[in-house]
């Protein structure tokens, strides 16, 4: 969305730097490494008297049973985990097999789960 101003959090220590970002609004979402940082961040954002996503979007990524049963419910990336799985295991099984082999790189598209931790910006759809 082309007014989105986005913080994207991929480690701890985010707390004190995400509070002053929303506070004094230069930014509009917050993107999570995962659900579990989400939900922890939704947590902070509560406690500190904002209201997702009317002050700030969320989006985890995992979907999560922490996702759905959160208040508000999380927008989230889904990924094929069973299917991760098993590639990853078919691929270890090679690799000892043949160790001089070299793996190829496996590339996943994303789905986005859209809930009620997000608000629209701009609902001009040619921007989408």
């Amino acid at each position: 969305v082309p007014d989105a101003q986005i913080y994207e959090i991929t480690e701890p220590g985010y707390e004190a730097q995400v509070l002053q970002l929303v506070r004094e609004k230069k930014i509009t979402a917050i993107q999570c490494y995962n659900d579990h940082v989400a939900v922890e961040c939704l947590r902070l954002l509560v406690e500190n008297g904002f209201r997702v996503p009317q002050d700030v979007s969320l989006v985890g990524f995992d979907d999560s049973e922490l996702s759905s049963n959160s208040i508000p419910r999380l927008t989230t990336m889904s990924h094929p985990k069973d299917h991760l799985g098993r590639a990853a295991a078919e691929m270890i099984l090679r690799q000892i097999r043949n160790p001089e082999e070299k793996q190829e790189s496996v590339t996943y598209r994303p789905g986005l789960v859209i809930r009620q931790s997000v608000q629209i910006l701009n609902q001009d759809q040619d921007s989408i």
